[in-house]
């Protein structure tokens, strides 16, 4: 039980050191900036490609992966009365 709690720990550890770290952010808004210029293109060239489909997907599901992490841990660290 106790090498289960060291474990948890750890990785929320790694989660926290790269959630507090800046590169996270930029990393974020990258791939924001990505998903806005995949939906742009398409309003201008629809069916222009698939692979600019997929492209934006991938972009929203990392995006949504990534603030989803942000949220729990911010949900968990919260301290309770």
């Amino acid at each position: 039980m106790a090498q289960e709690r060291g474990t948890e720990g750890t990785l929320a550890q790694f989660v926290r050191g790269c959630i507090y770290n800046r590169w996270f952010y930029a990393f974020l808004a990258a791939v924001c900036l990505l998903d806005v210029a995949t939906d742009v293109s398409v309003l201008i060239r629809p069916r222009a490609s698939m692979w600019i489909d997929i492209v934006s997907l991938v972009a929203s599901a990392v995006t949504a992966v990534l603030t989803t992490t942000v949220f729990f841990d911010l949900q968990f660290r919260r301290r309770r009365p």
